[in-house]
């Protein structure tokens, strides 16, 4: 029986490209991930930056560096890149795994291609740059469009021009096999039988004893927030809780910063209570907390406790954050038992071995 290869790519949305490649490598697929750029947060990829960087600085470009490369010389070049990576990806792979919508060409007619070839397609729908924001799910119980300010995303990603965005994610959802998201990215899919739940991932150096030590009564209190985007992440709410708190005479450590992914291991390692965000649920960085052994709160709205029952994040409110951070702190007990919890959520859905074999079922490899 001939193995499928998988190409992972070439997005790498919070690291999603180099997670679902491994994972699927861990359970016996031949898959490799790409990125066209560097990741800002550090995120790597078996073949990262794939196209070419302007190795002049724009404000000391002389004339010539500037006639020879410029915006549209940059375009050419990476064109013809893009245009040989597609050409050695659809003679080599069988199976390809698309981050958010971008696939090989800005105007997604690789997949026409693709299809033709017969070749497996799937998406991972990861958030903003999949959801309505006029559907009725992200507008009420603090849905993520009702309260998201931040204006520069909003032009980036089309949020007010719902035909331009609703037009290409309906294109290119026809032509996927498989669409793994959550119930907020899936509006403008119009065959909903091709949606599947969508687990990010995450590796452990973590055991139970760690996490147990690190709750020991002789140790500070650490609480970390780490706000990728202040305004999404409800930043200003939890300042502000943090600073009554030590009003009040609560004696800890807090950690609050943009950081790379090299270092949020190490944070999350020490941290007690980790302070997510305040829409309708965790990301990526709920689950590396529970991977560590943390306390993790994260408003969780309705919809997203129901298609995840088990769910052992603290979902509180915003205004609501002090009066849930004074019940943690004064009952330690409890803190330790909600970190072994998470613990063992993350090992039932969202290590790599198993949503690598998740992935693997769903999409029929072998």
């Amino acid at each position: 029986m001939k193995q499928n290869k998988v190409f992972v790519g070439p997005g790498n949305i919070a690291g999603s490209a180099i997670s679902v490649a491994k994972s699927l490598r861990l359970v016996g697929i031949d898959a490799i991930s790409f990125s066209y750029n560097a990741h800002p947060f550090g995120y790597p990829c078996d073949y990262d930056n794939v196209l070419f960087e302007n190795p002049f600085k724009k404000q000391d470009r002389f004339l010539f560096q500037k006639i020879v490369l410029n915006k549209y010389t940059l375009n050419i070049i990476w064109a013809f890149q893009k245009l040989v990576l597609f050409t050695y990806a659809l003679l080599k792979y069988d199976t390809f795994i698309f981050i958010s919508h971008e696939t090989f060409f800005n105007n997604n007619k690789d997949l026409w291609v693709l299809k033709f070839f017969k070749k497996k397609i799937a998406f991972l729908f990861v958030g903003c740059p999949e959801r309505d924001p006029t559907d009725i799910i992200n507008q009420i119980d603090r849905g993520i469009c009702s309260y998201c300010q931040d204006e520069g995303m909003q032009n980036n990603l089309n949020c007010y021009n719902a035909n331009k965005k609703k037009k290409k994610i309906e294109a290119i959802s026809g032509f996927a096999d498989i669409i793994f998201a959550h119930r907020d990215t899936t509006s403008f899919i119009r065959d909903k039988r091709k949606i599947r739940p969508f687990f990010c991932i995450a590796e452990s150096k973590t055991d139970r004893n760690d996490i147990c030590n690190k709750f020991s009564k002789s140790i500070e209190l650490f609480i970390t927030h780490l706000p990728s985007n202040k305004l999404l992440k409800g930043t200003e709410n939890v300042e502000r809780s943090i600073s009554e708190l030590r009003v009040l005479g609560y004696k800890f450590q807090y950690y609050s910063d943009r950081v790379s992914h090299e270092e949020v291991e190490s944070i999350l390692a020490k941290t007690h209570i980790l302070i997510d965000q305040f829409s309708v649920g965790n990301g990526l960085l709920g689950v590396e907390g529970m991977s560590n052994g943390c306390v993790v709160i994260c408003r969780t709205a309705k919809w997203f406790r129901e298609d995840f029952p088990e769910l052992p994040l603290v979902s509180c409110e915003p205004e609501e954050l002090k009066k849930t951070l004074i019940d943690l702190v004064e009952r330690p007990e409890k803190m330790l038992s909600i970190a072994l919890n998470s613990f063992e959520y993350h090992k039932k859905f969202h290590t790599p071995e198993v949503v690598g074999n998740y992935y693997k079922k769903t999409l029929n490899l072998t």
